[in-house]
């Protein structure tokens, strides 16, 4: 009876063995897919081609689909007003009036008021110390040219100064408002 036991007791030794293997096995295929898995150009590749393979069934020969999903249109006409739809992408839209940027202005000297009196938001260093030291250089500026007596020089110089550390200063607070705005869009988008 004895060595029965033993002889179920290799048996059951061996077992094990055999399904470490098995699972060794299994870990390292796992690991391979993932290793596969992370070189994500070859299903992106994949997918592109299923999306347009799927595209290219759906619209009847000689047509393409038209940017309002539903409607169709020759495909000679698509093509032919391709490189016109691009441009005008590219370019933005031509005919805006001057009135639009002057509402694009009024919302960013709005963003840049907003922005010193938020506490939420942090001025980047730039804006907290080079805005106030513009501001100085300007009126260093107003008091070391009305004490320069050069008649014709001064008022010219002083004012090309002046535009250009205006200039700076604007360049400054805007930047500093569009990164207040991303701002502004994430905390509304994840509420906080």
């Amino acid at each position: 009876m004895s060595e029965g036991v033993e002889q179920a007791e290799t048996r059951w030794d061996a077992q094990p063995a055999q399904q470490v293997e098995t699972l060794a096995e299994r870990v390292a295929r796992m690991e391979r897919e993932l290793a596969a898995l992370r070189d994500t150009s070859q299903m992106e590749q994949n997918l592109a081609a299923k999306v347009m393979t799927r595209i290219q069934e759906s619209v009847p020969n000689g047509f393409a689909g038209s940017s309002d999903g539903g409607s169709l249109v020759p495909a000679s006409l698509f093509h032919a007003m391709l490189p016109a739809v691009a441009a005008r992408a590219v370019s933005g839209a031509p005919g805006l009036s001057a009135a639009w940027s002057l509402l694009a202005q009024w919302r960013e000297f709005r963003l840049i008021f907003r922005m010193y009196f938020d506490p939420r938001y942090r001025l980047s260093r730039v804006a907290q110390f080079g805005g106030p030291v513009i501001l100085g250089l300007m009126v260093l500026n107003y008091f070391t040219f009305s004490f320069w007596s050069v008649p014709i020089l001064a008022p010219i110089f002083e004012r090309v100064i002046l535009i250009l550390l205006a200039l700076t200063l604007y360049k400054i607070l805007s930047r500093e408002a569009l990164r207040y705005d991303e701002v502004l869009k994430y905390l509304s988008r994840y509420g906080h």
